[in-house]
């Protein structure tokens, strides 16, 4: 089983056979070859292609195993060749947003005038109210738990 790794790590693996999974950023398409730019948690990966991948778009998640090869021109100096591509999942599948109960606005479009001065702009997505309607998340005074 080929070991499955991060976009980084890539240049600690030059000559090997690694699997890498993520999405779609990118892919540049020339005369004889496609060049399919991955985006993991970690960075980016390029994978080299001598015929265009079929069924893949931006933020399609895919899994893919090559070789690791040293290119000074490539992101990172590195790039994946002799590829092979697994589809995971299309943009837009999986789960559906499901909508909020009539009556029910999210706490991120009325983040600053309910909780103006506690929360900054960068943490708008991750604070949330708890139970009781309190500030919570990155918002939290030091010494207050979580529900208080």
């Amino acid at each position: 089983m080929i070991s499955r790794i991060l976009a980084a790590q890539l240049p600690a693996h030059v000559g090997h056979r690694v699997r890498i999974a993520g999405w779609v950023h990118r892919q540049r398409h020339l005369k004889s070859v496609t060049f399919v730019v991955v985006r993991d948690r970690s960075g980016l990966a390029q994978v080299v292609f001598s015929e265009p991948p079929e069924g893949i778009g931006e933020e399609t998640v895919v899994e893919v195993s090559g070789l690791v090869a040293a290119r000074p021109q490539a992101p990172g100096g590195v790039e994946l060749v002799q590829p092979e591509l697994t589809l995971l999942s299309e943009p837009g599948g999986g789960t559906a947003v499901r909508p909020l109960p009539a009556g029910r606005v999210s706490y991120a479009a009325h983040h600053s005038r309910q909780c103006a001065g506690r929360v900054t702009a960068s943490a708008t997505a991750g604070a949330v109210r708890d139970h009781r309607g309190q500030c919570d998340g990155f918002s939290r005074r030091p010494g207050r738990s979580r529900l208080h």
